[in-house]
């Protein structure tokens, strides 16, 4: 049986030769803490492999044992309504998280036949309680990152996607040596560092561990690189939602309420005790895992032909499995009609407004998409993203196509 890693190079947005994708650093950085894990077990590269997030239910090489450290929802391959993998490949959730507040029998059976589950958040964690599921709270795997070694002389700030709110309160001499960057990249993966996001982020975490005297971030892996690490970090959210509340125990978090009282000195976080618990847990997991099905494995392998099963069939359709997409879709299908001319705007940009506005683009060509909203400054389809603030003087039909962006939009909606 080998170890496996998951490779993603992004999210898949369009069908034609360009190839353009939707990518967030923080999936290959669970991935290369994997990495790290392996190479402290010192597990040979002979017998590890990488399988791809999208042949996750159609791998058919060698049995793999593989470590799962990322959020649930990204493995309902688009319309698939349950999770689905490979016979060839044994799950070890080491730290996952879900945002459904259901789960299907089916979802249900297989967390429970690869218990305990390691989960990334206390909703997760609460869940799995629920459905009495054995479960622990992991945080992320990028927590496992080493502590630096030395600290930049030169002073420099990161301001990684930080929202437009916070920038009035930054202290001048924090901008004399800054740099803006984001987690986010939309574009060709073949454009990146040697093609691929896994080196693209590899990188960027060296950038940060050379350069950054200070990371000030809204996201959520890279104020964790930032607190593993030893740099220190400031989070600053627009809204703080359950994925992010167990970092309070290492940072302070500060929202709209209090950006006003942001600590812009703030001190590095130290916690290898914790780190190392979670190292070792993290590779007992993996052990124990591997020993149990191992050696039965190892023999079925030897033993079985070449016929492969046609898992094709379980395939379905292939497309966003995000819920918010299907009933967007379902909205225009029943609401819009292709005819007539149509602007409209989003507000929240990710994975879920990039599907919705392929699918608009695809099927109501006299649909325009108008403006767009978001709390990073961010260009989207050409468009230069506007403050939230202004949605309320806005028209045009508004999608609200990311989580932070629900609890503000009820807000703006209702007054």
């Amino acid at each position: 049986m080998k170890y496996a890693n998951m490779i993603f190079n992004g999210v898949i947005t369009t069908n034609d030769a360009k190839g353009i994708s939707l990518m967030n650093i923080g999936e290959p950085a669970q991935i290369l803490a994997i990495d790290a894990i392996y190479d402290s077990m010192e597990i040979p590269k002979e017998d590890r492999i990488d399988i791809d997030y999208y042949d996750l239910d159609t791998y058919n090489g060698e049995y793999a044992l593989l470590p799962i450290n990322l959020m649930f929802a990204y493995l309902k391959y688009f319309m698939k309504e349950d999770v689905i993998f490979s016979p060839k490949i044994i799950p070890v959730f080491l730290g996952i998280a879900i945002h459904d507040r259901n789960l299907s029998k089916e979802s249900v059976q297989l967390l429970r036949n690869y218990a305990p589950v390691g989960c990334r958040d206390e909703f997760t964690l609460k869940l799995m309680q629920r459905y009495q599921i054995p479960a622990y709270l992991f945080g992320c795997i990028t927590l496992t990152f080493p502590k630096r070694i030395q600290t930049p002389h030169m002073q420099k700030t990161f301001f990684i996607d930080v929202p437009i709110a916070v920038e009035k309160h930054i202290p001048r001499e924090l901008m004399e040596n800054a740099e803006y960057l984001s987690h986010m990249y939309y574009g060709r993966t073949q454009d990146l560092c040697n093609g691929n996001l896994r080196d693209w982020a590899k990188n960027r975490i060296d950038q940060y561990r050379n350069e950054a005297t200070l990371i000030v971030t809204s996201r959520f892996h890279a104020a964790l690189i930032g607190i593993a690490s030893g740099i220190p970090t400031i989070l600053v959210l627009n809204t703080l939602i359950d994925k992010y509340r167990w970092i309070k125990k290492f940072i302070p978090i500060y929202t709209p309420e209090n950006f006003d009282k942001i600590d812009w000195n703030p001190h590095p976080v130290s916690f290898e005790e914790l780190k190392e618990q979670m190292r070792k847990l993290a590779v007992t997991r993996i052990k124990e895992t591997y020993y149990k099905y191992s050696y039965l494995l190892d023999v079925s392998q030897s033993i079985e032909s070449e016929m492969t099963t046609d898992i094709d069939k379980l395939q379905g359709n292939v497309y966003d499995g995000f819920s918010y997409y299907e009933h967007a879709r379902k909205y225009i299908e029943a609401h819009w009609n292709k005819d007539t001319k149509i602007t409209y705007s989003m507000w929240g940009l990710g994975k879920t407004a990039v599907d919705l506005y392929q699918y608009i683009m695809s099927n109501y060509p006299n649909a325009k998409l108008n403006k767009v909203f978001d709390a990073q400054h961010i260009v989207f389809q050409g468009i230069q993203s506007e403050d939230p603030g202004k949605i309320v003087n806005d028209d045009d039909f508004v999608f609200v196509t990311s989580t932070q962006a629900c609890y503000p939009a009820e807000y703006y909606f209702k007054t």
